[in-house]
Formats: C-alpha cells, sequence, structure tokens
C-alpha cells in the first residue's frame, strides 16, 4: 500500500495517490483531468509519467521529490512543460476541488516557492508493507513507532506464527534474510 504524503488541504477531490491513478487509468480507462501535476519519488513514478505524456493528457509540471539523479537526467521525454527537481508539495488550493498546487524547493531552507494551476494532483507516497495477510494468520502485531509501520511480532528467527516466517519490509527491516 501507499503512505499518502501530508500538506495543507490534502483531501481535497482531485488528489489522489499514485497507485490508484494507475489503477483508474489502466484498469478502468478512466481518464484524469486535465492540468495534471504529477509528484513522483521513484522509477515507478516517472514511467506513469511517460505513460501519461504517451497519452497526450495535459501535464502541467512535473516534481521529483527525491528521485534519482540519474533518472532524472533520462527524461528527454518532458521537455513540454516544467520539470521540478528537489521540490515538494507545500499546499493545495481550492474549495470544491483543487484549483492551484503550491510548492517549495528542498534546497534553500524553503523561501523559494512556485504556484501552478492545476485540477489533478498525483502524488506518489511512500510504499507502505502490507501486514493484513499475516494478522489473518493470527500473528502478534505491533506498531514500530521508529518507523511508522505495523510489524509483525517475531517469536524467534523470523518466525511470526506456527509454520509461518516473515522477512523483509514486512518486518521493518528491509535487509532481513532467511535461508530456509
Amino acid at each position: 500500500s501507499e503512505e499518502f504524503p501530508v500538506f495543507e488541504n490534502n483531501d481535497l477531490p482531485g488528489i489522489i495517490g499514485l497507485d490508484s491513478a494507475k489503477i483508474l487509468f489502466s484498469q478502468h480507462n478512466i481518464r484524469l483531468k486535465d492540468k495534471i501535476v504529477l509528484s513522483v519519488k521513484s522509477k515507478n513514478g516517472i514511467l506513469f509519467a511517460e505513460e501519461l505524456c504517451d497519452m497526450g493528457l495535459s501535464i502541467q509540471a512535473i516534481i521529483f521529490e527525491g528521485v534519482n539523479s540519474q533518472d532524472v537526467n533520462q527524461l528527454y521525454k518532458f521537455e513540454s512543460f516544467p520539470l521540478f527537481v528537489n521540490w515538494k508539495v507545500k499546499t493545495a488550493i481550492g474549495k470544491s476541488t483543487i484549483k492551484k498546487v503550491i510548492i517549495q524547493n528542498n534546497n534553500n531552507n524553503n523561501n523559494d516557492i512556485y504556484t501552478l494551476d492545476c485540477q489533478t494532483l498525483v502524488m506518489e507516497g511512500k510504499k507502505i508493507p502490507n501486514y493484513e495477510l499475516l494478522g489473518q494468520t493470527g500473528c502478534k502485531l505491533t506498531y514500530n513507532i521508529e518507523k511508522g509501520i505495523i510489524t509483525p511480532v517475531i517469536i524467534d528467527d523470523f518466525k511470526v506464527n506456527e509454520n509461518i516466517y516473515a522477512v523483509g519490509d514486512v518486518t521493518g527491516n528491509s535487509n532481513d534474510v532467511h535461508i530456509a
């Protein structure tokens, strides 16, 4: 699942998570409104931006928040609209739906801001491991305050329940390795 980014007015209609936008767009053929602003954090977000460009949708800008600079350098396709590298969404403006988005530069003490017209804001959030299947098996779950996620209680050497083991991101440690 995806943790939705926190910013002022992030609950306005017209603001949608990247994973939800991909499902609506590719599986249900629902077209996003024009004046799209994308805020992406990974190669996954960049690929979705390319897909939207190929479909001829009206993209106002793409905000690259923490994207690898090597990925950004390969974005020859995005020459027809502004690219904001190392910027983030500060606030959304609108009453019944989003009308504008204010972004700020991450590099200079928040003094550099820019306002974009926007009817659809697609936000890529941080990926959160899905612990629900482990919960369905009856294993105990706990909230990991340090990581801000729910994780299973490890009984012994990756074991979370009788005959069930958990490794990787769902445990709160993506470096876990278990050899069976």
